[in-house]
Parts: C-alpha cells; structure tokens; sequence
C-alpha cells in the first residue's frame, strides 16, 4: 500500500466505525494522481466508492491536473476493468496521453478532463 509514503492522502468510506474502503492520492507529475492503491473490502459495493474518495480528495486539493494509471500488463486486476470502464466514459471523462512504467509496472495514464473539485 505504500504506507511509509508520507505524501500519499488516504481517503476512506466506513461502516459500523470500520474502514471498508480506501483510496489515496498522491503528487503526480505536474498534478496529483487519483485512486491510488484502491480497496474495498468483498461484499461491499465499490462502483462509486472510490470515485467518491477521489472527487473528495480533488474539493480539498483544489485546481490541479489529475490523473489516473491503469494497468495494462494483466487483465484480472482492477486497472484493467477500470480501464476498460475508462475508455467507455462510464467513470470520467478522461484521455490516455501516455503509456509507461509506473512503479515498475506499464500504466496507462489518463488525464482527468472534467472539473470536478468545482
């Protein structure tokens, strides 16, 4: 998860005081990146919940350029659906504007169009 990265923000939903779900952002190239090392525990619904941390994250950071990575090296992580949803315009409106290793994994980086901090 990166803990020991003290420039990661943490954003997380809860249940009966437990934490279900999380994402964080972090400083990203000339911006911040979105739904960093995003998780939800089984059973419970994360179609919005990280979005949700990540539009939270945007209000309180403010005017920036935002970016999400994808993994493209395997199809059964969550980087590959959320790529897939991406290129659909199901989660953000958002363009691919490079391909490269991140964190010694090949990504895919999308550049979040919409404003949504607003």
């Amino acid at each position: 998860m990166k803990w020991h990265d003290k420039s990661i923000i943490w954003y997380c939903h809860y249940k009966d005081y437990r934490i279900v779900s999380l994402s964080g952002i972090q400083p990203f190239e000339d911006g911040y990146r979105i739904c960093f090392r995003g998780a939800t525990l089984p059973g419970i619904s994360n179609k919005i919940l990280n979005k949700e941390q990540a539009i939270q994250g945007m209000k309180d950071l403010g005017s920036h350029n935002y970016y999400v990575t994808t993994n493209v090296e395997n199809n059964h992580t969550f980087g590959v659906r959320l790529s897939r949803a991406m290129k659909k315009g199901k989660i953000w409106k958002a363009k691919i504007v490079d391909v490269k290793k991140v964190y010694n994994v090949m990504q895919e980086i999308w550049k979040i169009e919409n404003k949504y901090y607003v």
